[in-house]
């Protein structure tokens, strides 16, 4: 999600490439216009994202195997075993904790509501089931849908990235 709304927002991204983006759980509550986009804008280029105390979360565990005494962030089993298998190795400098700060912005930093306004061209993956609830498919393809730019969603997935690497060539 961050790469949609960043490349609407910053000029001069040449192209977009989004793996299963996280687009959140569902449509956000409000629709997009010019005037949400330039809020949006706003709240980028100068709002206070700082928050609170009372907008601050943790810390809290990033993953967890015990999701009733220890929750997590991530809750799939698949984000806990992946998490420690390649943040536990030695010398990553991973720890196990994260600290949420989600202040209150004029509208939310949603892809949903940037889409409409990316330039670049964007090669999108798509999730079709995916265990992480922020990665809802239905979301997934109302931001599609909703880029005006030149996009493609690959059908053959293994070569998605040689796809945007070229995709990128192609643009010099």
């Amino acid at each position: 999600m961050v790469v949609l709304v960043a490349a609407a927002l910053i000029p001069g991204i040449e192209a977009v490439v989004a793996q299963i983006p996280a687009c959140g759980p569902e449509m956000p509550g409000v629709e997009p216009s010019d005037a949400v986009f330039e809020e949006l804008r706003a709240t980028f280029e100068g709002g206070d994202v700082v928050g609170g105390p009372q907008h601050v979360t943790g810390p809290v565990p990033v993953v967890s195997s015990d999701q009733i005494n220890a929750p997590s962030l991530l809750t799939p089993i698949q984000a806990y075993r992946w998490f420690l298998e390649y943040g536990g190795r030695f010398d990553t400098g991973w720890e196990n904790r994260a600290t949420p700060v989600i202040p209150p912005t004029p509208v939310p930093f949603d892809a949903c509501l940037a889409a409409p306004y990316l330039k670049a061209p964007t090669l999108m993956i798509v999730g079709r089931n995916d265990e992480m609830i922020h990665c809802n498919p239905v979301v997934q393809r109302a931001v599609y849908d909703a880029i005006r730019a030149q996009k493609r969603v690959p059908r053959n997935r293994r070569r998605a990235f040689r796809v945007a690497l070229e995709s990128r060539s192609a643009l010099r």
